[in-house]
């Protein structure tokens, strides 16, 4: 194996990070962001290079903590990471059960992307290409948690179950309740409000998922977005999420495996092409 690379994402709530060599990543890392970034990184990148036994040619750090990785000799844009992340991934779809040991939907490789929405745990982001799969157009939603997982873990706490407990939920709900709010303090009373009420905790759950696609389609709907789209972020575990994305957008959605790696996965590639160029 040719010595490796290691992508990182400094995000707000996790730090996610991936070595790629040969031509597929491995050995990742994902923790919740602690308050000394610096150390925590350095500390990451010290345990995979001892995991893999060898020198680390190049690390590419992206994230809004980017700057703060000692030691990157590369640093770019989530959206830029994101993009080539999401590209990869569909040159790649059909090894991706292999690679990362689970399956994405659907299994047989879509059309090339022509949208991404990364749902994570602070911010949303929905970002386009045109026919040549460059990047054309991005928005996203970081001044309001609805719309993100931070709004699923607070409801999730409300209905006092976890986001797994509630993605099974409201995938067995079959009338969702209205979650009117674009608020997660107002969005809380609601769903208070509703099970103080009598209402069906399924529903309820189903509707707290068509809140947040609603919300995330009105953000792709500032942009001319086009099928197929990629959902990928910490929140594209959620089979409920993506059900009802698929609802509010009206277009396929397909999600790969380990979809929380993505951004990490395109700053190694381009760690990669910057160390073979």
């Amino acid at each position: 194996m040719e010595n490796p690379v290691i992508g990182i994402d400094v995000g707000s709530v996790a730090v996610k990070a991936l070595c790629f060599a040969d031509g597929s990543p491995f050995s990742g890392r994902h923790e919740p962001t602690a308050p000394d970034i610096q150390e925590q990184t350095a500390r990451i990148m010290r345990d995979l290079k001892h995991e893999v036994d060898c020198d680390i040619e190049l690390a590419c750090a992206t994230g809004y903590g980017r700057k703060l990785v000692e030691g990157a000799g590369k640093r770019v844009s989530e959206i830029v990471a994101n993009a080539a992340g999401g590209g990869w991934l569909w040159h790649n779809w059909e090894r991706l059960d292999d690679i990362f040991d689970a399956s994405p939907s659907p299994q047989e490789r879509p059309h090339r992307f022509r949208t991404i929405i990364d749902v994570g745990g602070q911010d949303s982001k929905v970002i386009t290409f045109n026919e040549d799969g460059l990047v054309e157009q991005f928005t996203m939603n970081d001044r309001c948690a609805a719309g993100t997982g931070r709004f699923l873990e607070v409801m999730a706490r409300v209905l006092e179950v976890d986001l797994a407990r509630l993605d099974e939920l409201a995938l067995s709900g079959d009338d969702p309740c209205q979650i009117s709010t674009a608020c997660t303090v107002f969005g809380e009373s609601e769903v208070v409000s509703l099970i103080a009420e009598g209402a069906d905790k399924r529903n309820v759950a189903a509707g707290i998922f068509a809140s947040v696609a609603e919300r995330i389609a009105r953000l792709a709907g500032q942009l001319r977005f086009d099928a197929p789209v990629l959902l990928d972020g910490g929140a594209s575990h959620s089979a409920a999420l993506a059900r009802e994305l698929r609802n509010a957008l009206d277009v396929p959605v397909a999600v790969p495996p380990s979809g929380e790696f993505v951004t990490a996965l395109g700053a190694a590639i381009l760690a990669w092409q910057e160390k073979g160029s």
